[in-house]
């Protein structure tokens, strides 16, 4: 019989709402429903109001998303000549209740003249979905039809594809230099070990010879040069791992592992192995760390890293959609459309 009922039918402001989703979407709904129980003074708000606040601005916005990428016509206004997408993807572990014990959750950004335009993230799996969304992100970056797009990631074709789906015109495949300069740390860290209480074996300089030149056979984009490169390190640090017991033994088998590693790395991805040096000269982005970089800001501070807790796939997929806006610094722009009277005199 509340007379206000009809105005807000959810009993909630729309700006006691927002809060609860922004700070939702920053750390864990517990805390969040204590920042918020003291910035408006309302007592009896607990952490499920916080969570329902976010999932439910999350649905919103993914339905804003679905309009956006399911509409041809719907393009930004400024059309792009060319933009660089980092894709990537991690693990996050499930809710008891779900079927799996974990599912992937999808996310990258999008890069516009060198500057960061839009992020994008999802975790529902549903290819059809994935596609959407990546479809809206691209158009509101001001994709059109004759837009270049670059696309960088750690070798899978799974998730290339989901862009070549939606757009004609796609950079040639390229093996990113992250995930290898990678691989070549772990080899590094090992090979170049020292014991200054033993003699060091001469086939450990070598190696350390042969090592440097693996490296820039890969930065030249010498596929075959690299692999039997590797392969020569691999095979002369299983024999020393076999004759040695002490402190070089260790090493050396620790280096043969590393090294067989690159060597099935490589011979899987040989065909997208670039010059790296002309890639990078020609303006080109050669690594994945940007992808890396919104993986670890977007999903593992709040999935994984900071709050080891387990999720349920909507759960997280909603969450995710309302910390996509909130660090692309949309998020009231979203309550300011499902609520005209947002924040009104």
């Amino acid at each position: 019989m509340c007379p206000i009922k009809r105005l807000l039918p959810s009993r909630t402001t729309p700006e006691l709402a927002y809060l609860c989703a922004r700070h939702g979407a920053t750390g864990s709904y517990r805390s969040a429903a204590a920042v918020v129980s003291a910035l408006t003074s309302v007592s009896c708000l607990s952490h499920m109001r916080v969570r329902r606040e976010t999932i439910k601005i999350g649905e919103y916005i993914e339905d804003r998303q679905f309009a956006l990428g399911w509409g041809s016509d719907s393009q930004c206004e400024e059309r792009a000549k060319s933009l660089s997408m980092a894709i990537d993807s991690t693990v996050v572990t499930a809710y008891p209740f779900e079927e799996i014990s974990k599912f992937e959750v999808l996310a990258g950004r999008i890069e516009r003249e060198g500057r960061m335009t839009r992020r994008f993230a999802c975790a529902i799996p549903r290819r059809i979905l994935a596609r959407v969304l990546v479809s809206a992100a691209l158009k509101q970056c001001g994709w059109s039809p004759s837009t270049f797009v670059d696309v960088v990631n750690d070798g899978a074709s799974g998730m290339r594809s989901l862009v070549t789906q939606i757009a004609p015109r796609v950079a040639s495949p390229m093996l990113d230099w992250f995930h290898l300069a990678m691989k070549l740390h772990a080899i590094r860290s090992s090979l170049f070990s020292r014991n200054y209480f033993l003699p060091r074996p001469e086939i450990f300089s070598r190696c350390e010879k042969i090592w440097r030149k693996i490296r820039e056979a890969l930065w030249r984009g010498r596929a075959a040069i690299g692999i039997e490169l590797t392969r020569t390190l691999a095979a002369s640090m299983k024999e020393e791992a076999l004759k040695r017991e002490s402190f070089y033994g260790p090493a050396a088998a620790t280096t043969f592992g590393a090294a067989n590693r690159l060597l099935i790395f490589l011979q899987h991805n040989a065909a997208i192995l670039v010059d790296y040096a002309r890639a990078r000269r020609a303006g080109r982005r050669i690594s994945t760390a940007p992808a890396e970089s919104v993986m670890n800001h977007l999903i593992n501070r709040r999935l994984s890293k900071r709050q080891q807790m387990r999720w349920s796939i909507n759960g997280a997929h909603y969450l995710l959609q309302a910390r996509v806006e909130l660090l692309d610094g949309k998020l009231e722009e979203q309550f300011i459309c499902k609520y005209p009277h947002f924040r009104s005199p």
